[in-house]
């Protein structure tokens, strides 16, 4: 079904538009929460998660009142805001992310390409790794990054900036 027969089935039958929703976009948004949250959360948690976008995507969508020129786009802004709003809440003590929290790959997984990953890094030291690991796993910008942090914005840029030319080399190797 496509997205505008979705989005006319919500205003006609909220019930069964809600369903084609779930059915259409459940994968992808089950895509999205693992991917930002699932080395800090559990699959249950991710699952419930992925239940609460749905339930905000519904109240969005049926407030809007302009119409939603894509459904995908409109979507994937409420479902990676809600993952940064769990992250943030989640890790609102010291705003620290430890490397270690990541979970074992699965049988499923690369084992030696995550490893790799891992190593990599670990090897750009502390603070470089978990600015890396907010920037590219979390999503978050770096004035976001630099306030979790206690830095200054254009520190975190130039980090980064050096990071990925050391991970660049070390790549090559």
């Amino acid at each position: 079904m496509t997205d505008e027969k979705i989005l006319r089935l919500l205003k006609k039958d909220v019930r069964a538009g809600f369903e084609e929703l779930i059915k259409q976009y459940s994968p992808y948004i089950g895509t999205i929460v693992r991917s930002r949250l699932g080395a800090s959360m559990t699959a249950d948690e991710c699952t419930d998660i992925t239940s609460d976008i749905f339930a905000e995507i519904l109240s969005a969508i049926r407030s809007e009142t302009k119409p939603i020129a894509s459904l995908k786009a409109y979507i994937s802004v409420i479902a990676v805001r809600h993952c940064i709003g769990v992250f943030r809440r989640r890790h609102s003590g010291d705003g620290r992310v430890p490397l270690d929290e990541l979970p074992e790959p699965s049988e499923n997984e690369a084992r030696y390409e995550r490893t790799e990953l891992i190593e990599l890094l670990r090897s750009l030291g502390e603070p470089d790794c978990e600015i890396f690991l907010r920037k590219y796993f979390l999503g978050q910008r770096s004035a976001e990054i630099a306030e979790a942090m206690k830095l200054r914005t254009n520190t975190v840029d130039q980090k980064i900036s050096r990071g990925l030319k050391k991970l660049r080399k070390l790549i090559k190797e």
